[in-house]
């Protein structure tokens, strides 16, 4: 196994991150949510909206800008 140390990522936006990379980084920092609500507009009443969140400090936003390029 190896260790990349987020020192070691390329923060260029326009760079290719390794899809490897991002998905273990997506794995400890990120979440996955559905939220459901009433909706008087929909067809069966309620409305599902999927929500994917990444928490990092603000001193990592160029990684945060480097993967959203990423996606």
């Amino acid at each position: 196994m190896t260790y990349i140390d987020k020192s070691d990522v390329n923060l260029n936006p326009d760079s290719e991150l390794d899809p490897f990379w991002v998905t273990g980084f997506c794995d400890a920092e990120s979440s996955f949510s559905m939220f459901i609500t009433k909706s008087y507009t929909s067809k069966i009443g309620y409305t599902v909206s999927p929500c994917f969140t990444i928490t990092l400090h603000i001193r990592d936003l160029a990684i945060l800008k480097s993967i959203q390029a990423f996606f």
